[in-house]
């Protein structure tokens, strides 16, 4: 189809197992096909992120036209920062596939909530997803019934709350791939803030945990440490800002310290400020390299563990009067 509109194009071996072929010792793992583009050089690629430049062939586009969420100008993560095989009429070159900068695949996740006076806690989330993190959600969303999906945002929930009921919930651009994924919902928390005699302690880490899973995996099993290096499904950058209005009579007593972490691999980096009656919580979550070596799997373990600690900080509100 491309050849007929006077675009050439390439059929590309890959395996979807990151890692299964290498340059350096004879392969022939390939189980999937995928697409190389060649781009006219009247077509920018601006917008184009899978892009990789051949010195004999150009710029190619690799795109798997198989993949029904991942939209043409992306490349679905398990298969960046691989090698395939190009198949040209004048032989098979084996190219490097791109890993995608973390901007192209964010989590942007916004709150505006309001806190009562025994704890409770309510209001509204928005998430904008692009690049991976909206393929994956299109994916779980589009393979439920709609009756079903809604189950999708309660288990999310349940990992950071408890006592919480889900009010409403709507997505948008679900089956327009090219643009960005919206979540949209609703809820209320009944004693999400602990009461101690005057005081009210709240975590302003709503939810979104950020790897807790990976510290399972580092920690390995009981007397046998982890021997293998840690390997990320892609880069990424996620978001959150969240605004809590806190109850009338109440000022903040206490407030987290900020905290910035950097390592080869990732950024973190929170704080909480206040102004007048409402607490603005802002963090940022950057996967950079998808790999950490078995050498920075201590390092690792003790970024993440500062990670969680952070996640449980809570703010101190008294009240006044």
């Amino acid at each position: 189809m491309l050849h007929e509109i006077g675009v050439e194009s390439y059929d590309v071996l890959i395996n979807t197992t990151r890692g299964q072929v290498a340059p350096a010792f004879p392969s022939n793992h390939f189980n999937h096909a995928i697409l190389a583009i060649r781009l006219p050089e009247t077509v920018s690629d601006r917008s184009l992120y899978a892009v990789v430049t051949d010195p004999r062939l150009g710029r190619l586009l690799l795109f798997d036209p198989t993949n029904a969420f991942v939209p043409l100008g992306y490349l679905p993560s398990h298969l960046q920062d691989s090698y395939a095989l190009v198949s040209t009429p004048d032989g098979g070159e084996l190219i490097q596939t791109p890993l995608l900068p973390p901007p192209t695949n964010r989590l942007l996740r916004t709150a505006k909530l309001s806190l009562g006076p025994t704890g409770s806690l309510s209001g509204e989330i928005q998430e904008l997803r692009w690049g991976g993190p909206a393929a994956v959600s299109r994916e779980e969303f589009l393979e439920l019934a709609p009756a079903k999906r809604v189950k999708l945002l309660e288990d999310f929930l349940a990992d950071s709350l408890t006592n919480f009921t889900l009010t409403s919930a709507s997505v948008e651009n679900l089956e327009k791939y090219d643009e960005n994924l919206t979540v949209d919902y609703k809820f209320s928390a009944e004693g999400y803030a602990k009461t101690l005699g005057n005081l009210l302690v709240v975590r302003p880490r709503i939810v979104g945990a950020k790897g807790p899973h990976l510290l399972d995996i580092l920690a390995g099993k009981p007397g046998k440490p982890r021997q293998y290096p840690i390997q990320f499904g892609e880069a990424t950058r996620q978001d959150d800002m969240f605004d809590i209005t806190v109850p009338s009579g109440y000022v903040v007593d206490e407030l987290p310290n900020p905290v910035k972490l950097e390592s080869p691999y990732g950024l973190y980096q929170s704080e909480t400020r206040v102004t007048g009656d409402t607490l603005h919580y802002k963090r940022t979550y950057e996967i950079k390299d998808i790999l950490i070596p078995k050498s920075e799997l201590s390092n690792a373990q003790s970024f993440f563990l500062k990670i969680a600690a952070d996640e449980r900080s809570s703010v101190v509100l008294r009240r006044a009067n």
